[in-house]
């Protein structure tokens, strides 16, 4: 009886689970967590994503020639043990003359990039385009420009900067070794505002207008200041405005012309000779900082819709900016003004500035065009447009009647010819 009686109760047992659902243990708020977070998750990264700001977006901002958050300038020194280092040199500003006879920036990264030095110990910011602007405004962008190499552990500069290379490794003071440290200051005339960035120097972001990086390899606990030029940069900054030295330029062995001086807030004294203001027009001139900077060459395609787009502008009461110049010139000389780079067009504007042909606008980035620059645009137009066409295809075209140009060329031509032979 007792084995039938246990497989009853078995059997009774197993009838009452027939039917039943599974469930999780707490029922079935779990998945349904599980479920929820995931999404949540989900909406977040596409949000975030979406919401992300653009590469290049914010100040400084790419320099159209009208915005004043697009020209900043910050000093830089490199500092070893206790000493800084000479200043970055070149410009990369030089240039050259393509197939179709313009003259283009030769150096392709300051070309995209819009970032330099003038020789004086200040990175003159000034974004050529989104990959130098907003939230890519970073030293890296200027380190690179020049081809300087800065790691974690060690810094090394181009020959073209001397070839220099310092490590922590391999560099001591006073027997000491040293750590690379980046001083950063977040403006020029508050040097109780810093911090220190020891890793990743590329990166550090240029937030704003005047502040001061100094790279330096010292020891643990030294002290590390701002580079002597960082208080004037104020002055040094003005570079970009083209202020002009004292100077002369040889016309001939032993024979010098004095070019302008720069009075008051960047207007040229023209108390010079003629021959001095030709030379002031399509010579090269020397800015405070060094730039030499070219002449306009006369006949030369850029350089006449330069001087007709003053003619032009001239009559606009409130000045004309970098945009407005490179769209005109453009139509000019037939090209897409999408293909000219801000870039180039700050170029040419300095190289009116310089030569007062116009002047800026004070607290803005617009111009105004000079009554030096009206009458020599005026005079430089007439002589390309209706002298020098017309006689060059006077003289180049033969005519039964020889005009009064061409008579005159043959007479000089003929009496070199008697004073050759009676030589």
């Amino acid at each position: 009886m007792a084995p039938s009686s246990s497989a009853k109760k078995v059997a009774k047992l197993a009838s009452r689970g027939k039917g039943k659902k599974v469930r999780f243990q707490g029922g079935s708020i779990f998945p349904i967590a599980v479920v929820l977070v995931v999404v949540l998750g989900l909406l977040v990264i596409f949000y975030g994503r979406q919401s992300r700001p653009s590469s290049g977006v914010g100040v400084p901002r790419v320099n159209d020639g009208t915005n004043i958050d697009a020209h900043w300038h910050q000093a830089f020194g490199i500092y070893i043990c206790d000493t800084f280092q000479p200043k970055i040199t070149g410009t990369l500003e030089e240039t050259g003359v393509d197939s179709q006879g313009n003259t283009v920036l030769l150096n392709d990264k300051f070309a995209i990039l819009g970032i330099h030095s003038h020789n004086d110990g200040i990175i003159h910011y000034h974004p050529a385009s989104t990959k130098s602007s907003g939230n890519r405004a970073k030293l890296g962008v200027f380190l690179d420009s020049y081809n300087i190499k800065l790691s974690d552990t060690e810094l090394v500069m181009p020959p073209e900067q001397g070839g220099e290379k310092w490590s922590t490794k391999d560099t001591k003071c006073d027997g000491k070794d040293t750590q690379l440290i980046t001083r950063v200051w977040d403006h020029y005339n508050d040097p109780s505002s810093f911090h220190d960035v020891v890793t990743d120097f590329n990166n550090i972001r240029i937030t704003n207008d005047g502040m001061v990086f100094t790279v330096a390899f010292v020891p643990k606990g030294a002290d590390i200041p701002m580079p002597d030029w960082a208080a004037q940069l104020p002055t040094l900054g003005a570079a970009d405005g083209g202020a002009v030295i004292a100077s002369t330029t040889t016309l001939a062995p032993g024979e010098t012309v004095p070019l302008p001086t720069t009075v008051g807030s960047g207007v040229t004294a023209l108390t010079q000779t003629s021959t001095t203001s030709a030379f002031n027009i399509t010579g090269t001139l020397t800015t405070t900082s060094g730039i030499r900077i070219p002449g306009l060459r006369f006949a030369e395609q850029r350089t006449h819709a330069l001087l007709s787009a003053l003619l032009v502008f001239r009559c606009h009461p409130n000045g004309f900016t970098n945009k407005d110049l490179r769209t005109y010139t453009a139509e000019l000389r037939g090209l897409d003004p999408c293909t000219v780079t801000t870039g180039q067009m700050t170029y040419d504007l300095r190289r009116l500035k310089t030569r007062a042909l116009i002047t800026r606008i004070e607290g803005s980035h617009r111009y105004r065009v000079t009554d030096h620059g009206l009458d020599t645009a005026k005079f430089l137009t007439c002589v390309q447009d209706r002298v020098l066409r017309c006689g060059l295809a006077e003289l180049a075209t033969a005519t039964p009647t020889p005009g009064r140009l061409r008579s005159a060329a043959t007479a000089y031509r003929t009496a070199v010819e008697n004073l050759t032979t009676a030589a």
